[in-house]
């Protein structure tokens, strides 16, 4: 778990924006004056967000075990740095696409 933590404490200070995580245990990780903080309510949507998996992580905003605090103008800023991979590059709409052009074929 301490890895974990430093790795995520590495990550969060990448940001171009101050952002706090409260795990689900109550530990906090973050400055406590952040712009934006992220409560989570079980460990898989933090393990989504050390993933970089932001579609699950809005899913998971959705179905409220993800709580997000600041404005939307800084946490867009977040959103955009979480992805470790293009989303573009495999899987999702892309394949769909492909298959669908082989139908029309």
């Amino acid at each position: 778990m301490r890895r974990f933590i430093k790795q995520m404490e590495a990550r969060l200070s990448a940001l171009p924006v101050a952002v706090a995580l409260q795990l689900p245990a109550g530990q906090r990780l973050g400055p406590a004056a952040a712009a934006v903080t992220l409560s989570f309510a079980d460990f898989t949507s933090v393990t989504r967000m050390a993933r970089g998996q932001i579609g699950k992580l809005a899913e998971d905003f959705v179905e409220s075990r993800v709580q997000l605090e600041g404005r939307m103008r800084d946490l867009m800023a977040v959103a955009a740095r979480l992805p470790s991979r293009d989303p573009t590059r495999s899987g999702g709409w892309r394949d769909l696409g492909l298959m669908g052009a082989s139908f029309v074929q």
